[in-house]
């Protein structure tokens, strides 16, 4: 039986990103799972490694990043060959949307074919009730329904309406696969687009999420936002609380960052911290709050979450002195996650998401 794959398609993909990185918003739901050819999926990690962190996406920096992966002592000379191949014979980006088709379609035919050999051998043990093996047949394939995507499947919880001019909502973002968790804020623009929210959603959980296609997007957009509630937070409210709740709005649309200068506009992640310039946010908060706060301010509410003040932290090669935040004073522990194990619950969710599926 021949294997079910498409070269062509797969490395039409990598071709595109080098020639157009910014095409990968037209790669939909194609994850490196899909790709066939484990050094095509090596480099197509590799691509979204780099188009995360915002670092240029070109013959260099793809071999550079792969060479970061296997190590020093691994010889990258046929990768650099295949790079140099695929970069030669890509001539426009325009068809990564129909080769990115072609990757994921041959992907579920191949994971189709598993599911059938499981049920095959299941029907030839005649030790086993054929109900039970009709019973497991049956769930195999529901579940084939879902795996292309499982793995990207994220599903919209307690969002919050911060309001202002430009609304602003904040979602749980949670992936049942693996019950990641994250608070997300997305501007209602962004949320119009969604580009933007697979972008967003890439750059803070590192996923290239499953959503729904372009033309039912705003269906789902609207059932999102009208579940939403309109943030609590009247003026009465003492400054500590409305700090708590500003700071991790910021969290929400800040970047993370891997470059010194990257923290102009964002933060850096090590150990159970994330280090931040304190004047950026001071700033940020200054710009699109009531508060007006100063550092001393910040820094009382900060000290009593164990924040860590003046922090000497190697970013590369540069040192930079920071303040440290737990992160899980940013993101803490919801009941969505304590009660996201429930089967009835995710099976609801996976039918809501179902109606905004193509047919």
């Amino acid at each position: 039986m021949p294997d079910l794959f498409d070269n062509n398609a797969e490395q039409g993909v990598i071709g595109a990103i080098l020639l157009a990185p910014e095409s990968l918003h037209e790669i939909g739901e194609l994850g490196a799972e899909d790709f066939y050819s484990q050094e095509l999926k090596t480099l197509f990690s590799c691509c979204l490694t780099l188009w995360q962190r915002d670092d240029p996406i070109d013959s260099v920096s793809l071999l550079k990043e792969f060479e970061r992966g296997v190590g020093p002592d691994v010889d990258t000379s046929a990768i650099a060959l295949l790079i140099a191949t695929i970069g030669s014979q890509t001539v426009t980006a325009r068809n990564i949307s129909a080769d990115a088709l072609s990757v994921r379609s041959f992907a579920v035919r191949r994971r189709a074919r598993n599911v059938l050999r499981t049920i095959l051998e299941e029907l030839s043990d005649p030790a086993k009730p054929l109900l039970d093996v009709l019973d497991e047949a049956r769930q195999l394939i529901e579940e084939l329904n879902w795996l292309p995507s499982s793995s990207r499947m994220v599903l919209f919880r307690e969002g919050t309406e911060m309001g202002g001019q430009d609304p602003t909502y904040q979602f749980n973002v949670i992936r049942p696969s693996d019950l990641q968790s994250m608070k997300i804020t997305i501007k209602s623009a962004e949320l119009d687009q969604p580009t933007e929210v697979r972008r967003i959603i890439r750059e803070k959980m590192h996923l290239n999420p499953n959503l729904p296609p372009a033309e039912k997007w705003g269906a789902f957009v609207h059932t999102i936002v009208s579940q939403s509630t309109i943030a609590d937070i009247p003026e009465a409210l003492q400054v500590h609380g409305q700090l708590i709740f500003w700071v991790r709005a910021w969290f929400g649309m800040a970047t993370l960052a891997e470059d010194p200068d990257d923290l102009n506009h964002g933060y850096v992640e090590k150990g159970d911290m994330y280090y931040i310039q304190p004047q950026r946010l001071v700033k940020w908060l200054d710009d699109h709050t009531k508060l007006k706060p100063n550092m001393a301010l910040l820094w009382s509410m900060l000290e009593t979450h164990g924040a860590r003040r003046d922090v000497s932290v190697r970013i590369k090669k540069e040192s930079r002195r920071l303040w440290g935040i737990p992160i899980a004073f940013i993101h803490p522990p919801t009941d969505a996650q304590l009660t996201l194990n429930s089967e009835e619950q995710i099976s609801e969710d996976k039918a809501f998401l179902a109606e905004f599926e193509d047919v």
